[in-house]
């Protein structure tokens, strides 16, 4: 019984002892970062928000980069590798994340950090090229249409309400998010899906006598219903 105590003593130890070389810390951190610009490369070609924050997008390349740094560190090593869950499970991160996609894209740094930490370079090579391929192929067939989402902002005099509501009736589909009236003054926010020849349509409203601002503004939001 002891011996086999021993046994499973020394082989726990060992996974914990081996070192690291230049190599493989090498490998795994070019690794790391040539598969992190390929997942923000797929992340601007599939952006669909209002601003691309270039900033987030470095972040992800450095959060792979320290997920890898941190895998191979606690991997040499038991006792560093129970402080290090220590010190991680005191962290708490408050940063709202506006798009969801931008917590998956989050999710797909880290795990690319963690398979090449661990120098799973198959399957994170692999890995990677399957999600891209598979996730760029549904945004461009589910998410890319002939026409986008805005937000058209009216403001015109009470007395043009017919004449407004006709020009708006003309729209193939549309929501009404807000009406504000102050005295004699009416503004009106839609959602709304316009291609590129439907903007015709904004133009005449503008054109209408008593219209005083109009303003289409690109807007991400669920599909209208």
């Amino acid at each position: 019984m002891s011996k086999l105590i021993e046994t499973i003593q020394e082989n726990f130890s060992n996974e914990f002892s081996a070192s690291l070389s230049v190599e493989r810390i090498a490998t795994a951190v070019l690794l790391t970062f040539v598969l992190s610009l390929a997942m923000v490369f797929v992340y601007r070609l599939t952006y669909s928000g209002v601003s691309f924050n270039k900033g987030f997008a470095a972040g992800l390349i450095l959060l792979s980069l320290i997920t890898s740094t941190i895998i191979m560190t606690i991997s040499t090593n038991l006792v560093l590798s129970l402080g290090m869950v220590g010190a991680l499970s005191i962290v708490r991160f408050r940063t709202a994340v506006k798009e969801p996609n931008d917590t998956i894209f989050m999710f797909w740094a880290i795990s690319i950090g963690l398979m090449c930490g661990a120098g799973l370079v198959f399957i994170s090579i692999l890995s990677t090229v399957a999600i891209s391929v598979l996730y760029m192929l549904v945004h461009f067939i589910y998410c890319r249409t002939g026409s986008s989402t805005y937000l058209l902002v009216l403001r015109y005099e009470a007395a043009t309400k017919e004449a407004v509501e006709a020009c708006i009736n003309t729209f193939p589909k549309f929501k009404i998010r807000s009406k504000t009236a102050v005295d004699d003054c009416v503004e009106l926010a839609i959602e709304l899906k316009l291609s590129k020849n439907d903007f015709n349509s904004i133009e005449r409203l503008r054109e209408i006598d008593g219209v005083r601002n109009v303003s289409a503004v690109a807007f991400n939001a669920t599909t209208l219903l």
